[in-house]
């Protein structure tokens, strides 16, 4: 039951681009958040979620030093703020109070979601994002069952799928996978076919291109390395927690042949990991370029009327090592594609 809590709460979202303020008005300065009655607001049901998602990231962001820029102290007078002052210098007080504000004045329900949105990317880690009731419905339809979250205190990257395609090649003996992302919970079958066809086709080696993949799903990342190494692989350090939580590859581990993977400094979050786990435990050359360096571990975390939250609340590493958080995947050999290729037939017994 536990492993099953662990792998539901890492189905995550990572590298997305964070969404932009709608520019507001001028606002008063507000010295204190009143909650609003019900008379006020059509939509109740969203500032319960807001002051979810407020006393969440106080509690269990992964960069508590972030929320309140400039050495601004907690509580402090609500300042009026245009767009550009509240991203680039508002705290999460002030956060709170612009989306308070936004959602009181919300005429319909997709209005009052965005504004949650945008609450969190406010945070601007490229991973902690809501989804309403219906976009959860979509997700665990998708993924076959309920998605099991954390309960919240009293709590744009799709997860539906990609629209990216995955494209195969062959090399001489060399199968070519190019992975543009690890998005939709169906990645790890997809790759998995294209090993086979790849292996009919007479591969005897592979190599994973991971070149400009923003990430994706952390259960998919367990399951792709699944498919060529099993054993722990990475751990998460989560705020709060002494001991980090051990995360596993997911699968039997059926593909034997040397492997190669290329990244570039646009690779992000699942897919650091994935190249870098398999790199630690030596199982994966990797070439290319050093990689972003953006791995969050972001947990999904329990709404009122069946939304979510995840948030980033730890960071992900190899299981001997430190973080890549701000480092990234440093690669073994030099050169690209090309000279992946080469390495790969290289290891290929004649």
């Amino acid at each position: 039951t536990a492993l099953l809590v662990i792998v539901s709460a890492l189905n995550q979202t990572m590298g997305t681009p964070p969404r932009v303020f709608p520019i507001p008005t001028a606002n008063p300065i507000v010295k204190t958040v009143k909650p609003p009655t019900k008379n006020q607001i059509k939509f109740p049901e969203k500032i319960t979620q807001l002051e979810q998602i407020y006393a969440l990231i106080k509690r269990r962001y992964v960069y508590p030093d972030t929320l309140y820029p400039e050495s601004a102290p907690e509580g402090q007078t609500i300042r009026t703020l245009n767009h550009d002052q509240l991203w680039e210098k508002g705290n999460w007080d002030e956060v709170r109070a612009f989306t308070l504000k936004t959602i009181q004045s919300a005429q319909t329900s997709a209005t009052a979601d965005a504004a949650l949105e945008d609450m969190l990317a406010w945070l601007r880690d490229g991973h902690s994002v809501y989804l309403n009731a219906s976009s959860v419905k979509e997700v665990e339809a998708r993924f076959g069952r309920s998605l099991v979250c954390l309960p919240a205190p009293a709590a744009q990257t799709s997860l539906l799928g990609s629209t990216r395609t995955l494209q195969t090649r062959l090399e001489g003996k060399v199968g070519i996978i190019t992975l543009p992302d690890i998005i939709g919970f169906d990645r790890t079958f997809g790759v998995q076919a294209a090993l086979e066809k790849l292996r009919k086709q007479g591969a005897k080696a592979f190599v994973l291109d991971l070149r400009g993949n923003p990430g994706g799903q952390l259960v998919d990342m367990m399951g792709l390395a699944g498919l060529f190494q099993s054993g722990i692989i990475w751990k998460v350090h989560m705020r709060g927690l002494l001991i980090p939580i051990p995360i596993p590859a997911i699968g039997g581990a059926g593909y034997k042949e040397p492997l190669a993977m290329v990244v570039d400094r646009n690779v992000n979050s699942a897919a650091e990991g994935l190249s870098g786990g398999l790199q630690a435990v030596g199982r994966a050359k990797i070439f290319g370029e050093t990689s972003a360096g953006n791995v969050e571990a972001v947990y999904p975390y329990c709404l009122s009327e069946g939304a979510l939250a995840f948030i980033a609340s730890g960071q992900l590493a190899p299981w001997k090592g430190a973080t890549w958080e701000g480092v990234g995947v440093v690669p073994d050999g030099q050169g690209g594609l090309p000279e992946a290729v080469q390495w790969a037939a290289a290891q290929v017994k004649s």
